[in-house]
């Protein structure tokens, strides 16, 4: 998703047999994109994240850079996966529309790239998308059939009946 620079091309088949390519690139129509190095925050409300489920909602299934295989020759690696109960155990990688893609933008990140992702989540069949930027410690809301969404200050961001607030959320930042 980020500016990454232009990499060789490749088969879809090479990409899924090599290590190399598949840990640390998404794959979308013959193209290589790396993806961008997180920052400590990037990191910690990443795995903030995971305890929130968990603490909320510990019958979903979440998990950290998951590969999922939107069509064949399109990988992408959400920073948070959330899926039904029961899925995730039946799947080496996500290869059933997840119910909720969650992005946290990185410095490098161009927003053109990142709605073009979610749009893909979406044809996917991916009904609810989460957007969070921890420099600005903004977020938004992207679901399927609606308009791009900010959410702000002491409101909750919701998908269909997961609901976290920013508060809790972003408090993982201001710890030390």
């Amino acid at each position: 998703m980020a500016s990454a620079p232009v990499l060789p091309q490749v088969s879809v088949e090479e990409y899924e047999r090599t290590p190399k390519l598949f840990e640390h690139h998404e794959y979308v129509d013959g193209v290589l994109i790396e993806k961008p190095v997180p920052t400590w925050k990037h990191s910690k409300l990443q795995l903030w994240f995971g305890i929130l489920f968990f603490k909320h909602y510990p019958q979903l299934d979440v998990g950290p850079e998951l590969h999922s295989k939107l069509r064949e020759g399109n990988w992408r690696i959400p920073d948070l996966a959330v899926q039904k109960p029961g899925i995730a155990e039946q799947e080496k990688y996500a290869f059933t529309p997840l119910l909720l893609a969650i992005e946290i933008r990185s410095l490098e990140d161009k927003w053109s790239e990142i709605f073009e992702k979610l749009e893909d989540y979406h044809a996917w069949g991916v009904p609810y998308c989460w957007l969070f930027d921890p420099e600005t410690e903004r977020a938004w809301t992207y679901h399927k059939g609606e308009d791009f969404e900010e959410v702000t200050g002491e409101q909750s961001i919701q998908a269909g009946e997961i609901q976290l607030s920013l508060e809790e959320i972003f408090s993982r930042l201001h710890k030390n």
